[in-house]
């Protein structure tokens, strides 16, 4: 790996009151990259020429000669240090506490700032939850907030002890495994940066093992579809406008909510819809892939009847955000208007006779479980629904109905022209 060149340097681009110029630290890397970093040091010309440039500069810069090389050194030996040079890991390592490479907190802290830089506002979200969680455990077990948790105090013990305080609470396993998971993630970055020995790793076979997901079966089947789509609602109604949704969720492919609030004309092309998943688009630019709908009737309706009247191909479809919306403006946007989907089909489907506590997500499980009953093949539904993993996809599989486990039991001997049991009676 060819390693960046780190110096000093004095940045004369604007001079300060007291007639210095701030000195920083320069680090090119390949491709002419370089960044500058205050290092809190102003220098004169002066300063700059005869103390940092000579190798042996005079007896009264000296001093000074040896503060800044130390930063160099300092710089030299993270670089050195690093497997895969970074700028981002090479800030952190190098302007950081001394205590911060052990501490869990600020991984949390750095890795959420980064996430919302990157507009990923939703998974910023997750670990900020995980970290609420985990700092009110040891608020409460041990009578304060911590501000700092060192790695190696987050053992296998430590991480019962935590699954136990939020089954006292009430809090189900499924959700001990949602706010453990990004903590696993920040401890397994913590190792492939050289921060944290692999022995202390809590996680695992013989350790820690993260509570899995419960498989929640999800889906209507057609006879509650066909109770929940005719059921009575007041024309022009919130139950009317939500269970619309709904139902183009179900028809679009189990297009999810945020998904809908991003489309724009322009993602319309005749009677098929066309667009790539917002949740994928960053962790697979390389091999992003579109996802195209063949609308039906029925979503065309929806389109029609909900959609901007101004029908430009950067216009939103839906008027769920508008122009210049930030990446929170549309996670809290697309946060509301599911509330709002969720609120009302609850209210539709209990009124419809149907005993579940349905929400907009059941409506992608519906399409792909359907789908799948209807003939469509399990790799069909991957493509559809934009999974990269096949594995993925069969979580959202919620099984053969009773009557088609029977039907295909009743086929197996189907090859014979006369039922089984009157051949045994021929052959006595």
């Amino acid at each position: 790996m060819e390693q960046p060149n780190v110096s000093i340097y004095l940045d004369k681009r604007r001079k300060k009151t007291s007639g210095k110029y701030p000195a920083k630290l320069r680090v090119y890397h390949k491709n002419d990259e370089r960044r500058l970093y205050d290092i809190k040091t102003d220098l004169t010309e002066d300063e700059y020429k005869n103390g940092y440039l000579p190798a042996k500069p005079r007896q009264e810069y000296r001093e000074l000669k040896k503060t800044l090389t130390a930063i160099e050194a300092k710089a030299n030996k993270i670089i050195a240090g690093l497997k895969h040079f970074t700028f981002e890991l090479f800030e952190r390592k190098m302007f950081r506490l001394s205590t911060d490479s052990n501490n869990v907190i600020y991984y949390y802290e750095e890795y959420i700032k980064k996430l919302t830089l990157d507009n990923k506002i939703g998974t910023a979200d997750s670990y900020t939850q995980s970290l609420n969680s985990i700092l009110l455990f040891i608020e409460k077990t041990q009578g304060k907030k911590p501000t700092h948790l060192a790695f190696d105090e987050v053992t296998p013990a430590f991480l019962n002890k935590y699954e136990k305080w939020m089954a006292d609470k009430g809090r189900a396993m499924t959700t001990v495994g949602i706010y453990l998971r990004p903590l696993r993630a920040l401890f397994n970055q913590a190792i492939s940066e050289s921060e944290v020995e692999k022995e202390i790793y809590p996680f695992g076979k013989r350790k820690y093992q993260v509570p899995a997901g419960q498989r929640v079966k999800k889906a209507l089947n057609k006879e509650d579809l066909k109770k929940f789509f005719y059921h009575p609602v007041e024309d022009g109604s919130s139950q009317q406008k939500a269970r619309d949704f709904w139902f183009l969720i179900y028809q679009c492919n189990g297009i999810n909510v945020r998904d809908i609030a991003d489309l724009k004309y322009e993602n319309i092309h005749g009677d098929s819809l066309i667009f790539l998943r917002t949740k994928t688009m960053h962790t697979t630019k390389s091999d992003s892939k579109q996802i195209v709908v063949s609308l039906t009737t029925d979503a065309k309706r929806v389109i029609e009847k909900y959609g901007n009247p101004n029908i430009n191909p950067k216009t939103y479809v839906f008027p769920i955000f508008t122009d210049g919306i930030t990446e929170i403006g549309k996670k809290s946007k697309s946060k509301s208007f599911t509330k709002f989907l969720n609120d009302n089909v609850k209210s539709i489907a209990k009124d419809a006779g149907i005993n579940e506590n349905i929400s907009s997500n059941w409506a992608r499980h519906s399409y792909a479980s359907n789908a799948i009953r209807g003939g469509a093949s399990m790799e069909y539904i991957q493509e559809s629904l934009g999974h990269k993993s096949i594995q993925t996809t069969m979580n959202y599989w919620a099984g053969f109905e009773e009557s088609a486990k029977k039907a295909i039991t009743d086929g197996l001997m189907d090859f014979t022209n006369e039922p089984l049991s009157k051949k045994k009676r021929q052959k006595k």
